[in-house]
Parts: structure tokens; C-alpha cells; sequence
């Protein structure tokens, strides 16, 4: 796992301009709080790739793991700190608890990867 995320960190201009702060918020609004299902979860997360791809965004999304409880959004930009600022901002953790995930990963696609655990409210 790359370094923790630090307390406080916002996203950049630059982050926000690419839109990955912006799209997460605008994805979670139009996302059903009725997904429970292993194929719900999957079907959340094809909706958000989809979301990212309609606005030209080279993000990906995929639900993961043993019941397809982990999900995973891996996007060039991501770093420990912006993962930290998704998690427990715009992200909203606490309402992908509540659809059945159980942990979210974040990945920049470069090696650097940050797990939240939903439980805990932290990362691993």
C-alpha cells in the first residue's frame, strides 16, 4: 500500500477540472439506495463506469471480491490523499456500506492502491 492519505487534503483545481469530484457526487445522486444484491453491486458499478465514460473520463469501475462487495475505482489521478478526500466526502462511504459493500479501493492503474474499509470507517 502506498503512503496514508492525510487529514484535511482537498482536491486540486486540476482534479476537480478533470471531474473526478465532481462526476463521483453527480454518479452517487443518481444511484438507487435499494442495491443490495451481488448483481446490484455490479450493476452500481458498470452505471458509475458508464457515467465517467458518457463525460470523457478515463476512469474505471468494477465491483470486486467475494460477493462482489469491494469496490474498486482505479483513475490516473488518484492519489492517497484525493482517495481520503472521496472517502469521506463526496464518496459518501457510509451509502456504499448501506448498498453491501464492504470495502472501497482506490487505484491510480501506476502501482499506488488505498483500501477503505467500510466497517471500520478507515483504511487498511
Amino acid at each position: 500500500m502506498a503512503d496514508r492519505p492525510r487529514r484535511g487534503w482537498r482536491p486540486t483545481r486540476g482534479m476537480i477540472l478533470s471531474g473526478l469530484a465532481g462526476a463521483t457526487v453527480a454518479t452517487l445522486i443518481a444511484v438507487s439506495p435499494q442495491l443490495t444484491q451481488e448483481r446490484d453491486r455490479r450493476d452500481l458499478a458498470s452505471g458509475m463506469q458508464a457515467q465517467f465514460r458518457q463525460q470523457g473520463l478515463p476512469y474505471s469501475v468494477a465491483a470486486a471480491g467475494e460477493d462482489h462487495r469491494i469496490l474498486r475505482i482505479e483513475a490516473p489521478s488518484m492519489t492517497g490523499p484525493f482517495a481520503e478526500y472521496l472517502a469521506r466526502g463526496p464518496a459518501k462511504a457510509e451509502y456504499f456500506a448501506g448498498l453491501g459493500f464492504a470495502a472501497i479501493t482506490f487505484a491510480n492503474g501506476r502501482g499506488g492502491s488505498w483500501t477503505y474499509d467500510l466497517a471500520q470507517r478507515k483504511f487498511r
